[in-house]
């Protein structure tokens, strides 16, 4: 690993740590049903990955617990459940033995992208948001910032232009993060206060989605599962 990947992979972890500090310094555990029971899902959600074509790296529908965390729980509750999802995914169904610096970058990574998504949130309902739209606000900064972070560590690992491995990460991600944003949305929105019925089939059907998505890259472009 070159001189530019580990000063880089050291300032997400130093950014990182302050978001996850803050987060957690808070201490706001006002969910006892829906916390833990999206803190498990996300850490079992992501050993389900999904690989790309000319790009390193995974994509994992734990995502899809990590937005409802922030739509729906304290900052200090998603801010776990993220913890949960990158630790799950670096470490999960992977291939070869993940190192200390790949786990701690991923679960920086995502403390950042939470805490930015986590800020948009208290904006957009400060300024009179309804549900719906603080939940896509949400889910499109806790996107963009998570493929910032990512695409800037593939680019300089790789030695490629930003630019292109930034639209390459958007052109192949962009799918499974509707899915999972959609399937969160109409969970949300059918079931707000996370009852135990039938909106629970938007989480299967999210987990369909990306398992077909995989599956189609993997034919057309031959990557492995």
């Amino acid at each position: 690993m070159n001189q530019p990947v580990k000063a880089y992979v050291s300032w997400v972890a130093a950014v990182g740590s302050v978001a996850i500090g803050a987060a957690v310094a808070q201490c706001q555990f006002s969910h006892p049903v829906r916390f833990p029971v999206f803190f498990a899902l996300a850490f079992v959600a992501s050993m389900l990955k999904i690989r790309f074509p000319a790009v390193t790296g995974t994509f994992s529908c734990s995502c899809l617990f990590v937005v409802l965390g922030i739509a729906e729980l304290d900052r200090t509750e998603a801010m776990l459940i993220a913890i949960a999802a990158a630790a799950g995914q670096t470490l999960l169904n992977v291939r070869g033995r993940a190192t200390l610096m790949q786990l701690v970058f991923n679960v920086a990574a995502l403390g950042i992208s939470t805490s930015a998504a986590s800020l948009i949130r208290s904006l957009a309902v400060a300024w009179g948001a309804n549900s719906l739209l603080a939940l896509l606000s949400t889910a499109a900064v806790y996107y963009a910032v998570n493929v910032l972070i990512v695409s800037g560590a593939l680019a300089l690992l790789h030695a490629k232009n930003m630019e292109r491995m930034w639209h390459a990460w958007i052109r192949w991600t962009t799918p499974a993060f509707i899915a999972a944003t959609a399937a969160a949305a109409g969970l949300f929105l059918t079931n707000p206060m996370f009852h135990w019925n039938a909106s629970m089939l938007f989480v299967p059907a999210v987990v369909v989605f990306q398992v077909w998505y995989r599956r189609l890259l993997a034919t057309r472009f031959g990557i492995g599962r």
